[in-house]
């Protein structure tokens, strides 16, 4: 059995509806179907993405994430600015941005990085730029709706819209469903601690 996993820092219910707020006067800008939103209350701080991981590693690789949690340090965070990768003239996925602490965040990010390299998974090809990913654009887009879309992120752009505590570094499997993904808490650890709290598997 293969579980599709990650390692991600959980947003609050607060920070959900600060997101949703911010959705919603985007999805104001776009026309209907042209951009694939997120759900606020699915929405986590990726880490790192591992994709498909053989349940009978799962054990190994929430060892190693503990020790990257031990060597690192709770910190605040802000959400502030949106964007899109790759271009504004090709947008294809669009992102708030984060801020605060960024410092142990990608301390954090590159402790992941070591002790999932020595587990195996291949590294990342490009630094780490933390951020929520808030919708995918599938096309079609006419360069007036573009440019109104643009405009609704620029209108937004260096706002800060939320803040949260990051305490905690969790492993979440992601079960693909036609709704959308259904995202299960397997592990999480405590961020400069050693004491973890496994959770079952469902």
């Amino acid at each position: 059995m293969r579980f599709r996993v990650f390692a991600a820092l959980a947003l609050s219910r607060e920070n959900q509806a600060q997101v949703a707020e911010v959705l919603a006067g985007l999805q104001r800008a776009a026309p209907p179907g042209a951009v694939r939103w997120g759900r606020p209350e699915a929405m986590h701080l990726t880490v790192k993405f591992y994709g498909d991981v053989a349940a009978v590693d799962l054990a190994a690789l929430e060892n190693g994430l503990a020790r990257a949690a031990a060597v690192s340090r709770p910190m605040h965070l802000t959400l502030e600015g949106l964007g899109v990768f790759p271009t504004p003239r090709r947008p294809q996925v669009i992102w708030a941005g984060v801020g605060g602490d960024v410092a142990p965040l990608r301390h954090l990010a590159e402790e992941v990085e070591r002790t999932s390299a020595a587990l195996g998974y291949a590294p990342e090809g490009r630094p780490y730029k933390p951020h929520l990913t808030l919708g995918r654009v599938g096309g079609g887009l006419k360069p007036a709706e573009q440019r109104q879309l643009m405009d609704g992120l620029a209108a937004r752009q260096g706002e800060v819209f939320g803040a949260f505590h990051a305490g905690d570094l969790s492993l979440v499997r992601s079960d693909l469903r036609p709704t959308g993904s259904v995202y299960t808490t397997l592990f999480s650890a405590a961020l400069g601690a050693t004491r973890t709290q496994p959770a079952e598997l469902h």
